[in-house]
Formats: C-alpha cells, structure tokens, sequence
C-alpha cells in the first residue's frame, strides 16, 4: 500500500492506486512529501517502451526521464512563443 501523507484521503489513496485522479477537478495533482505534487498519466505502450529503453540506457528512473521530457518540452514551446 502506498503512503502518501500530505493530506490525501483515503479515497484519493484509493484513487491513486486505480490510476484516477483524485477528486479535486483536473490540474489539481496531489501534494506529496518534499513540497512536490504528484499526477497520474497514462501513456501508450510505444511511449512507455520508448522511455522505459532510453531510462535504461542511460541508467535513471522513468521518472527522471518522464520530468526532463517534459522539461524539454516546456524549454522548447518557450522558444516558440518568444
């Protein structure tokens, strides 16, 4: 079972662990330890693979590499709107 703190609910607990987001409207996330938020994503399998291969060969987390991906996105449409 996963032990989340930051004031969860047990049925967003339950939630989580569903992979649904917890009641709170979408881009809520939920507040997790370290002053971090967390979310559920749900991505298709080419996707997860791509990821879980590059996570792999340079030896991090799919976390990581969900986090610079989405960074270097964000860095990207910077640039567009400039």
């Amino acid at each position: 079972m996963l032990e989340w703190g930051g004031g969860m609910t047990d049925e967003g607990k339950k939630g989580w662990r569903l992979g649904q987001m917890p009641k709170g409207g979408p881009a809520v996330g939920t507040d997790v330890p370290g002053g971090k938020k967390a979310l559920v994503v749900k991505i298709d399998v080419d996707q997860f693979d791509e990821i879980r291969n590059r996570a792999i060969s340079e030896n991090t987390s799919m976390a990581e590499q969900i986090r610079n991906l989405l960074q270097w996105g964000m860095d990207s449409l910077d640039e567009v709107t400039k």
